[in-house]
């Protein structure tokens, strides 16, 4: 039988650990926007009656998550082609 390795897969220093990226931020922005709505999905038929409402509760909720994540990207994609550009990052606000 083939011996097997003693070298380990798992890193040194343990833990999840994510790759630097400009978008990680977005990523658990987008995490916790999907906990939100499935917590707004469970209880939307106990904040308001009829369907109207619930409706416009949720459409309204799934309008302004995506535009708050559009303008994030946006923002991070502009910074990044600055960056690429050789110019200098405003820092915040893009």
């Amino acid at each position: 039988m083939a011996r097997r390795s003693t070298q380990r897969i798992a890193r040194a220093g343990g833990g999840f650990r994510i790759a630097p990226s400009p978008f990680n931020g977005v990523k658990l922005e987008l995490g916790v926007i999907l906990l939100v709505g499935l917590l707004l999905l469970a209880v939307h038929d106990r904040l308001l009656t009829g369907l109207g409402p619930q409706l416009a509760l949720l459409g309204g909720y799934g309008a302004v998550s995506a535009a708050w994540l559009l303008v994030r990207t946006r923002r991070i994609l502009r910074r990044e082609a600055r960056r690429a550009a050789g110019a200098p990052s405003s820092g915040g606000a893009a």
